[in-house]
């Protein structure tokens, strides 16, 4: 009876698919029964719609095809099940999880390999993001490290550096990726690894900015890079958060010259008084 309930909500959200109901498929590798760096980029993507949108998990499906039989399939699949199930965060008391071992039910899409986890979900309304430091946006205070001497690596004292204003990091990705061009950027990552050590009061927020269109994905990852740069030199965790802004704060609008979109293609910080953050929290 679950089975006929599933393929009858299968067709539904086929036929719903433009009323928000969306698909998410998330492969494994059959021989080490790991999540593929594919879908473990989707998952990071899931993840971005969990702070974007208000998102309900409706359904689960797990499939597997690599071993002889089928009880055997039926393990492997409830291991990928469990997999996303934990990766996701998702209360499998709110939903319809299926597992289907090796049996290839009728579906609306061809799947790469039926050794996956579908998931059908709702992406309801969009969240209003508040990020959780005071942020000035105006471009007349945007600081840049541009006008920084960097030659000596020099760490400002504390009155120097702008708190609660911006300040724009002339960082370079490699190919338009997420990947820091260390070899271009490296100086500014190390003034800003060198600040942090210096001056164990500030706590910075880092943020990611694209240019043109919607791209919170690349945005968030950008912004990360960084994040995990700082965290991988030994900044403690607690003094940094980052987050994607895609292109809904940009510096110059409307974006008309290849300058203006250079402008909002960015990564910035923002130093504020990590005491005074520790004591409201």
């Amino acid at each position: 009876m679950k089975q006929i309930f599933s393929i009858l909500l299968g067709a539904f959200i086929t036929l719903t698919s433009f009323a928000g109901v969306e698909i998410r498929s998330f492969y494994f590798d059959p021989d080490s029964k790991e999540i593929t760096a594919e879908a473990r980029e989707i998952v990071e993507e899931f993840h971005e719609l969990y702070e974007r949108y208000y998102i309900q998990v409706i359904e689960m499906n797990g499939y597997s095809q690599s071993a002889d039989t089928p009880k055997e399939n039926e393990k492997i699949a409830q291991h990928y099940i469990e997999v996303i199930r934990q990766e996701l965060s998702v209360d499998e008391s709110q939903m319809t999880i299926n597992n289907y071992s090796n049996n290839q039910i009728k579906l609306n899409f061809t799947p790469g390999s039926w050794n996956r986890v579908d998931i059908y979900f709702y992406q309801g309304e969009e969240k209003v993001i508040i990020p959780d430091v005071l942020i000035t946006e105006t471009a007349d205070t945007d600081t840049s490290l541009k006008d920084i001497d960097l030659k000596r690596k020099a760490v400002p004292v504390i009155n120097e550096i702008a708190q609660n204003d911006p300040i724009v990091m002339p960082i370079r990705f490699e190919g338009g990726s997420t990947k820091i061009d260390e070899e271009e950027t490296g100086d500014y990552l190390d003034y800003l690894y060198n600040t942090m050590v210096k001056h164990p009061e500030l706590y910075a927020h880092i943020r990611g900015h694209v240019c043109c269109k919607k791209r919170w994905l690349r945005s968030r990852r950008r912004a990360k890079a960084v994040y995990k740069y700082l965290v991988d030199k030994g900044i403690d965790k607690k003094r940094i958060s980052f987050m994607g802004y895609s292109n809904a704060r940009p510096r110059v609008y409307p974006e008309i010259t290849a300058a203006d979109r250079n402008a909002n293609r960015r990564v910035d910080v923002v130093f504020t008084d990590y005491k005074a953050r520790k004591h409201r929290l």
